[in-house]
């Protein structure tokens, strides 16, 4: 084998390597917790911490505020403890792929502490701008300030899944979505509405500390697209441009 080649099979082994959480990582969840913390009176008052779970090719690590529950502790950062559990799955590169919900191996390795409406999940900084970069479609979030600011969007899907009463925005949105062929109390409005919601907390919170993630995701926007996620980017911005809130 020749050098070019050896140097070209090493980097294909190095980037199918599994991905594993990193300093650097850990940073930056820890700085998606204090983005949240500085627009949470204003977009949720009254409301506190949830629990933050980051997870990579190996394990599940767990942000709470707990510090009892029955799995073993890896550190501890302001208040919060950090678990660390092995979640059992072979996760490749692009499984690492953005911030959302619950998983259900994420789910399996949290069950004796914490329930999945409790938290949310991520994956490490690094792993999520190579995922977001390799999209062929294109997006919005390859950068840090847009992994900080989906910190905020699902901060925001917590407070909606245990609020007994929907936000007031959310009420807004559902009458501009009536306007068109979804009803808003049908399955399909619902998911649209609470991407709406989580997409409006998101650009509130940008517009303050990331205009220029802000500036992106506005000029994301494509009237014609139909996925959840398109439509409910156009409330969400409809609903600002109603409050004074874009520019």
């Amino acid at each position: 084998m020749s050098a070019l080649a050896a140097v070209l099979a090493l980097a294909a082994l190095a980037a199918d390597a599994p991905y594993h959480a990193t300093k650097k990582d850990f940073s930056a969840v820890q700085e998606g917790i204090r983005t949240y913390r500085k627009v949470q009176d204003e977009l949720w008052p009254g409301a506190g911490d949830v629990e933050v779970a980051l997870y990579d090719a190996r394990d599940v690590f767990l942000y709470s505020h707990r510090a009892d529950y029955p799995l073993p502790k890896s550190g501890a950062w302001r208040g919060f403890t950090i678990y660390r559990v092995p979640h059992g799955e072979k996760l490749t590169k692009d499984d690492l792929r953005g911030c959302g919900g619950s998983k259900p191996f994420v789910d399996r390795a949290l069950s004796k502490a914490t329930s999945r409406d409790a938290y949310f999940t991520c994956v490490p900084l690094g792993a999520f701008v190579a995922f977001q970069k390799r999209r062929k479609e294109g997006t919005v979030y390859d950068t840090r300030e847009s992994y900080l600011a989906t910190f905020v969007h699902e901060r925001a899907h917590v407070y909606q899944r245990n609020s007994p009463n929907a936000p007031d925005v959310v009420h807004a949105m559902a009458d501009f979505l009536d306007e068109g062929s979804i009803p808003p109390s049908s399955d399909r409005g619902q998911s649209v509405l609470a991407e709406a919601y989580a997409q409006w907390c998101e650009l509130k919170a940008a517009e303050k500390l990331f205009p220029k993630h802000y500036g992106r995701l506005k000029a994301w926007y494509k009237p014609e697209a139909e996925g959840d996620h398109d439509i409910g980017l156009g409330l969400a911005l409809r609903a600002l441009k109603g409050a004074g809130g874009t520019r």
